[in-house]
């Protein structure tokens, strides 16, 4: 075999696996039948993810090179493994736990009710909105420095008085304060830009959540387990539920499955003027101090 020798890595649930018996002129094929024999497992019982974020290695052509596929000394893989469920000594069936978009009801409370179904391992709770929304006015009454006007939008007092009503809706502050509460990362994935904001990323938590947001709704994202189970909390090491987290963004920007906050319509609540897109809706709430918005 000749090439360049190159020393690879694979994270597995295991721990990280080192790879030296390969260089630049080894192909596809032999990377995979290197890292089942150190794994432990058949070749079709994983995947294999590279980068970071980590995507899905294509191996389309199995007999390229590791060269060609641009594979380079150093390299860090990901190992996706695949569950087999053993039901009986010749029957088996295979299971991959799959990342879901959980809907709730668009109420003006989605997020946190998403927020909250995640912290609750799975609890759908739509009166859940009132202690929490308590919660973040108490937050920012205690804080008056750092929870100002320019923080706000609008005067401290008026901000409890606004998040209290069941009809505002949550955002960046709301959810910068429950990560902070909950001591979580809790990771919002935008439908429109397939991007993740990372709320408490700072912080160094060991678990995070993940909400789907389309533009004006919250959504839960959890994953279903073998036995009708969810799991709602991932740990922050975990990039495999990352990258499956921007995939389910993706595939619902591909559905159009999302508002465009700058063209779409809404109505004053207060007055019942029309406007469209987000920059009317602050500029008349600027000018006429109503806050509370409808789309149709």
């Amino acid at each position: 075999m000749t090439g360049k020798t190159l020393k690879l890595r694979v994270r597995t649930k295991k721990g990280v696996l080192k790879i030296d018996n390969l260089t630049s002129e080894s192909n596809l094929i032999e990377l995979k039948k290197s890292i089942a024999g150190l794994a432990g497992l058949s070749e079709s019982q994983f995947k294999i993810l590279s980068g970071y974020p980590p995507k899905l290695l294509s191996i389309t052509n199995e007999i390229s090179t590791l060269e060609q596929n641009s594979i380079k000394d150093g390299e860090m893989f990901t190992l996706e493994e695949q569950t087999v469920l053993t039901t009986t000594p010749s029957e088996s069936i295979k299971f991959e736990s799959k990342l879901e978009r959980k809907v709730v009801p668009a109420d003006n409370s989605c997020l946190f009710t998403s927020v909250n179904y995640l912290m609750t391992d799975g609890i759908m709770d739509l009166n859940c909105q009132k202690n929490l929304r308590e919660l973040i006015a108490s937050t920012v009454k205690k804080d008056s420095v750092y929870f100002n006007e320019a923080i706000l939008g609008k005067k401290n007092s008026d901000y409890c008085d606004w998040i209290r009503n069941s009809t505002s809706w949550g955002g960046c502050i709301e959810i910068m304060i429950l990560s902070k509460y909950y001591k979580i990362e809790i990771c919002v994935v935008d439908i429109r830009t397939c991007r993740i904001d990372r709320f408490g990323e700072d912080c160094n938590y060991s678990q995070r959540i993940f909400v789907l947001y389309d533009g004006i709704h919250f959504d839960p994202i959890h994953m279903i387990l073998h036995n009708d189970k969810v799991q709602t909390k991932f740990s922050t090491s975990d990039d495999l539920v990352y990258v499956k987290a921007i995939s389910i963004a993706e595939e619902a920007k591909k559905a159009r499955q999302f508002t465009d906050t700058q063209n779409f319509k809404l109505r004053c609540l207060v007055c019942q003027e029309p406007l469209i897109g987000e920059k009317q809706a602050q500029e008349h709430a600027k000018k006429t101090s109503h806050i509370n918005f409808g789309e149709f």
